[in-house]
């Protein structure tokens, strides 16, 4: 089977304001564009490929999918 690609990708980053800050440069720089934005999260897209960042579960959650490490 021939490997085409990711469909999507989403990052759980614990210091979300420096990463936005990266990812959105870099982004923009290999040709992806912003689809959306949230107080929870950011996306971005090319095609049919999507890359998102979203902040990190609080510290002492008991369980929860968003928590980082």
């Amino acid at each position: 089977m021939k490997f085409a690609g990711f469909g999507h990708v989403t990052l759980t980053v614990s210091n979300y304001d420096e990463c936005l800050a990266f990812y959105d440069r870099l982004m923009t720089h290999i040709g992806m564009r912003r689809y959306f934005e949230s107080p929870f999260a950011v996306g971005w897209y090319a095609d049919e490929y999507m890359f998102v960042i979203g902040h990190a579960a609080p510290a002492g959650d008991r369980f929860s999918q968003q928590r980082s490490g």
